[in-house]
């Protein structure tokens, strides 16, 4: 794997812990509640186990709901970075 591959796989992965951490959030979990999962190929979503044993998902990774969450996740790290600086 070449360095810009590493980069942006790492890059691919903290954007995924951001929008992971935003969806909890919303559903007033903690961000290690949920795991990315292709429970039907090629449909990789996001579950979240409930107290009662029973599986949940909250949101297909090619929805509109996964879309909002990269996209809140980015502006928390923009305003983090503005705040560094």
């Amino acid at each position: 794997m070449t360095k810009n591959a590493a980069r942006l796989n790492a890059k691919e992965e903290d954007e995924r812990r951001e929008a992971l951490a935003v969806i909890a959030g919303d559903l007033g979990l903690d961000a290690s509640a949920l795991r990315i999962e292709s429970l039907i190929e090629s449909r990789p979503a996001v579950f979240y186990d409930m107290p009662d044993g029973t599986t949940r998902s909250a949101c297909s990774l090619d929805s509109e709901c996964w879309r909002e969450a990269l996209a809140k996740g980015a502006a928390v790290r923009a305003i983090r970075q503005a705040k560094a600086h």
